[in-house]
């Protein structure tokens, strides 16, 4: 049974492994790559992959202001990249957000490309407890957060995944991992 309509961004990232794993979920997806496809989703995952680039290509297709507006009104998960995205301040240069959790995270943290790895973390959200195993490629840092986000997962004493209200925000990539724990939990949130 198809539960809803979940779009994920597609403009850059690893768009296509979240897809893969909200469909195995019984999800219908759609790649969302204009402003049209905004109006067909009910929540939103915004990928991994280059903040920098997904904001020119964002600005260049006139998406910016549709997906602020989209994110401020329905569920939306943002991974690594996404998670950039999403917070009110990023700390590295004069770089632009579309601010819409209270959080300020820093860019590629744990080093570069080959510093990449992976870890088991400890997810302690409402109602469920899981160890996920986490994958952390140029990972952000959550560097603060405001009164109304949850941290959910912490690595070395950092958050790692934190919610506000119905919006996730992930600075490793669950899609990734063999578990779809994150994505279902994602799913919950109304």
């Amino acid at each position: 049974m198809i539960k809803e309509c979940v779009g994920v961004l597609a403009i850059q990232g690893a768009f296509e492994k979240h897809r893969k794993i909200l469909t195995s979920l019984g999800c219908n997806v759609i790649l969302v790559k204009t402003i049209d496809d905004l109006s067909n989703i009910n929540r939103l995952i915004i990928p991994g992959g280059e903040s920098t680039s997904m904001r020119i290509m964002l600005k260049k297709h006139l998406l910016w202001d549709a997906l602020k507006d989209f994110c401020n009104k329905k569920p939306v998960m943002g991974t690594c990249a996404g998670a950039i995205l999403l917070a009110s301040k990023i700390d590295y240069g004069n770089e632009e957000a579309l601010e819409i959790m209270d959080f300020i995270i820093t860019r590629n943290s744990y080093g570069r490309q080959i510093d990449s790895f992976t870890s088991d973390i400890a997810f302690t959200g409402t109602n469920s407890e899981a160890i996920i195993s986490a994958h952390f490629i140029r990972a952000p840092k959550i560097l603060d957060f405001g009164s109304q986000v949850n941290a959910l997962a912490s690595f070395e004493g950092s958050p790692v995944l934190v919610q506000q209200g119905n919006k996730l925000a992930c600075t490793f990539h669950p899609e990734l991992s063999d578990c779809s724990f994150i994505h279902s939990y994602f799913l919950s949130l109304s």
